[in-house]
């Protein structure tokens, strides 16, 4: 887990167990993205040609004009798991579906990201960014690039069932923002300038070993209140 898992002792008919946090699975789902195309076309010679979108973006997503709103399948491949209230989490989400530019100052070239994954790091969490990071992963020159480090949320749901992570902002990170800035494509280096929105929307389900655990301390807890109403 990328934060300790916090554990507390409690007493169960007079037996003293141990408690875990729940501990759940992203199984499904889909993760909306926002792009202010007229942001990336003027300040870093991106243009939005195109996108291979997977999932419907969620209901009232979105930035408004000047904004390109798509979204992404959360596939079966994904391997990120957390506890309640997102307290500790581990694993990426992973997602397939496109997103095409054209690139430079006459728009003559054109690159494609996609199969994009979330996946955090807490060296990563510098000044508005919160150490989640959306990277690239289709195969070809930008295989393993990091696009974006994402911001904060407004809010978070995360129980057994489901996954919210909304209110983020898509900060341009250091590695898209050097690229653009070394390859003169972008007048100054726009790393952490904020150029979208996004919002996972995953469904969950609760780890077997979660189920397993609370089993065997109530079992544990049932055998000793019999034997203890036997003496």
């Amino acid at each position: 887990m990328k934060k300790i898992l916090c554990l507390s002792f409690v007493s169960v008919f007079g037996l003293t167990a141990i408690a875990t946090a729940q501990t759940n699975i992203v199984v499904g789902g889909g993760t909306s993205v926002s792009l202010n195309a007229d942001v990336l076309e003027s300040a870093a010679n991106l243009r939005l040609s195109g996108a291979s979108a997977t999932a419907t973006p969620a209901d009232g997503f979105g930035g408004g004009d000047g904004f390109a709103t798509v979204a992404y399948n959360i596939e079966p491949t994904t391997t990120f798991s957390y506890t309640d209230g997102l307290t500790s989490f581990s694993g990426v989400i992973t997602h397939t579906g496109t997103v095409s530019f054209e690139l430079g100052p006459e728009f003559t070239s054109e690159v494609t990201f996609g199969d994009f994954t979330i996946g955090f790091d807490d060296a990563r969490a510098v000044g508005d960014a919160s150490g989640f990071f959306v990277q690239n992963t289709l195969a070809g020159d930008f295989d393993g690039l990091i696009l974006f480090d994402v911001s904060a949320p407004g809010s978070i749901i995360a129980d057994s069932t489901q996954l919210q992570i909304a209110g983020s902002d898509l900060l341009v990170s250091p590695e898209l923002g050097g690229f653009l800035f070394d390859n003169d494509f972008s007048a100054t280096n726009l790393t952490g300038a904020a150029v979208g929105l996004a919002q996972v929307d995953a469904t969950a389900i609760p780890e077997p070993s979660t189920y397993a655990l609370i089993f065997a301390v109530g079992a544990l807890a049932f055998a000793f209140a019999r034997r203890r109403r036997r003496s």
